[in-house]
């Protein structure tokens, strides 16, 4: 693990990494949906998402979140909630735009990690997006 760690460090410079993870959201971004975006996440329910994600990714969360399913399953919320929520999702494009910004991420690392190899491994111009656009068609992005 520490001379795989070693290789990626020297081979995936966070700065190669965040250049092209940036490079493939330029495409998918206009100054109106950016500045709408980020009033949004200035607001105190912005904010407390934020927040929550941030908290998501700390250690001790996945233990949390199981904990949390397993409660959510033994008690399920009212059908006039799931709805409301289903609702709330629908009207904000929240799966869809999540899964935007995953295919977004996932575009830029596949950007790096194949520059960072071999020459005759790397990927070719269009092979990134043909893939991503193969996922996103199959099904994998979470319906609302």
């Amino acid at each position: 693990m520490a001379t795989i760690d070693r290789i990626l460090a020297q081979s995936l410079r966070h700065e190669a990494v965040y250049g092209a993870v940036r490079d493939a959201f330029l495409p998918h971004v206009d100054r109106p949906s950016l500045e709408t975006t980020a009033a949004w996440l200035r607001t105190p329910v912005g904010r407390k998402i934020i927040a929550l994600e941030i908290a998501s990714s700390q250690p001790g969360a996945e233990q949390k979140v199981a904990e949390y399913t397993a409660v959510v399953k033994a008690n399920p919320p009212p059908a006039r909630r799931l709805e409301l929520l289903q609702r709330l999702d629908w009207v904000t494009g929240a799966n869809e735009t999540s899964a935007d910004l995953v295919a977004a991420i996932a575009r830029g690392l596949s950007t790096a990690v194949s520059a960072a190899g071999p020459p005759e491994s790397r990927l070719r111009p269009g092979q990134i997006e043909d893939r991503a656009a193969q996922s996103e068609s199959s099904g994998e992005r979470n319906p609302a």
